[in-house]
């Protein structure tokens, strides 16, 4: 048994005392991320301020394998954070800073805990942004996005966050700082990086790609009776050629469960709502606005609202931002489908992957992993299955009942 007072004392001769913490109360701000459930205090929780300090972290824990899990600001969904009683809590809080803006090149060098709205708030002076945006994007870090490769409404016209990343500075298991991307090219390992919630590397730094800010942003806000109108509704519009930014969809049941907790004035009496959200100059918007809303109205929309302005847009967003976490914490029923992995794994998703993938995709997830950690001190027990589990439920499920 791993002595967490001994730990936080030989990583407290590594860094600043304040920057570790240990016992319970001192560490309750750190024990679970947004993810429904209950939480735990690890041995440790650490607070680097530099990459250095991050390295000496992991070379300390991985002579001793001591169990290392990395923390942005807490606000991923699938349990990525969640800290291991056996292990230490690494957060990257500290490690905030936007170093640079390059507007001639459209990119920013950031460390892993910028905010991703404080990262477009800093571009903003240049006419430039961030354009992944979730739904957390004033408290998520860069390095939290990274991790899970997150995207937002944005996505579908932009693309997740792997799509806008140059290079990234990473520390590896052992402490070996890694410089991956950018101009000199080489093995491009930023694939496998981009959504490993910390399994494979810690993100210490990257340099993001900046987008020009839209010059025209306009929201459409649709009512139908069924859910089937709406989608068929969001099909339409982009066979006509249209891409909007955003383009997401509430049914009956998910419009209910965020009706109480959201400022929004949406339809009473609703089987469906979508939004769209439309970028790019002025005349452009106008025609495609008048498109969508055209084609909401021929598949059944008893409404079509155009958002009058930012604020407006800003509030017609709230729902559809809320709903993952306002159903995923009413439920948590199989409803079929497949595993989009938009949130992350974690040790939500540790399940259904067991049942997506076969045991040859697993295993060689594992060798992977084994490559990056052979010491299995990064995040263990998250975002890979184990493979005797796996082996085990498939069992389960077809024993005959």
């Amino acid at each position: 048994m791993v002595d967490g007072a001994a730990v936080a004392a030989g990583l407290r001769a590594l860094l600043p005392p304040d920057s570790v913490l240990h016992g319970a109360e001192a560490q309750r701000p750190f024990e679970r991320d947004a993810r429904p459930g209950p939480g735990q205090s690890p041995l440790a929780t650490v607070l680097p301020d530099s990459t250095e300090q991050v390295q000496a972290v992991m070379r300390y824990c991985h002579r001793r394998k001591v169990p290392v899990v990395p923390r942005g600001a807490g606000t991923g969904l699938a349990g990525g954070a969640l800290p291991r009683a056996d292990g230490v809590l690494l957060a990257l809080s500290k490690m905030n800073r936007i170093i640079n803006i390059d507007a001639e090149g459209r990119r920013a060098r950031v460390e892993a805990g910028a905010r991703n709205l404080a990262i477009s708030d800093a571009a903003r002076p240049y006419g430039l942004r961030f354009a992944p945006d979730p739904a957390s994007r004033s408290a998520c870090t860069i390095g939290g996005n990274i991790a899970a490769d997150a995207g937002g409404m944005n996505a579908l016209k932009y693309g997740a966050v792997g799509r806008h990343l140059e290079s990234l500075r990473v520390v590896s298991a052992e402490g070996e700082l890694l410089d991956l991307g950018g101009p000199e090219g080489g093995l491009n390992l930023l694939p496998l990086l981009v959504g490993s919630e910390g399994a494979l590397g810690i993100v210490v730094e990257a340099t993001v790609m900046l987008r020009p800010r839209p010059p025209c942003a306009e929201t459409l806000l649709c009512a139908f009776p069924q859910a089937k109108a709406a989608a068929d509704a969001a099909d339409a519009m982009l066979r006509a050629g249209i891409m909007p930014s955003a383009l997401e969809m509430l049914d009956g049941p998910a419009l209910r469960a965020v009706a109480n907790c959201v400022s929004a004035d949406y339809p009473a009496d609703t089987g469906a709502l979508l939004l769209a959200e439309l970028e790019g100059c002025a005349s452009e918007v106008q025609v495609e606005m008048d498109i969508c809303r055209g084609l909401a109205l021929r598949f059944g929309a008893s409404e079509a609202r155009r958002a009058e302005d930012d604020a407006q847009r800003r509030l017609f967003r709230e729902g559809f931002e809320r709903a993952l976490w306002v159903v995923g914490s009413a439920t948590g029923s199989a409803a079929g489908g497949a595993l989009s992995g938009a949130h992350g794994a974690g040790i939500a998703q540790l399940e259904a992957m067991a049942g997506q993938f076969s045991e040859a995709e697993l295993e060689q997830f594992q060798r992977i992993k084994a490559a990056f950690d052979p010491r299995a001190v990064l995040n263990p027990g998250k975002k890979i299955p184990e493979i005797e589990r796996c082996r085990d439920e498939r069992e389960q499920e077809a024993a005959p009942a």
